[in-house]
């Protein structure tokens, strides 16, 4: 999930600063399963959290930069939160708040950094599984 944000991210990136793939305004639309690779001790959280927390990184300053990460059933990982809804104010949120954003992603707790910012998205369960969703809006 860490990696597959960082990607996304960096296509957001291109979007943002060169308009290429797309212009400015668009809409990004991604569904599919991104995974956790767990060693050790973890912390609480599952991929859409994850990779919530790590596009946060590549999108930080960006304004008009929004990422919702979201499983459609409800749940993400063993945890009440569907997913993250992240923007270009996250990080700096964080940062002010005194959440290093690297050990939560390398302790895999994007749940407690989420749920300290706020952008924890909570929806209950849905009685639905049919995929994790992402969208990127880019204003």
């Amino acid at each position: 999930a860490r990696e597959v944000a960082i990607a996304f991210g960096s296509i957001i990136e291109e979007i943002y600063h060169r308009e290429r793939p797309f212009k400015r305004s668009c809409v990004l639309i991604a569904g599919g399963e991104t995974t956790v690779t767990i060693e050790g001790e973890a912390g609480l959280g599952g991929p859409n959290q994850e990779f919530a927390l790590s596009i946060a990184r590549k999108i930080a300053g960006l304004k008009g930069v929004a990422v919702l990460a979201m499983d459609t059933d409800g749940t993400d990982g063993p945890t009440d939160a569907a997913g993250g809804l992240v923007d270009s104010y996250t990080l700096e949120t964080l940062k002010e708040r005194g959440i290093d954003v690297e050990e939560c992603l390398k302790a895999h707790n994007a749940y407690e950094a989420l749920k300290e910012a706020n952008a924890l998205l909570l929806t209950g369960a849905t009685r639905t599984n049919v995929n994790s969703i992402i969208i990127a809006v880019i204003l």
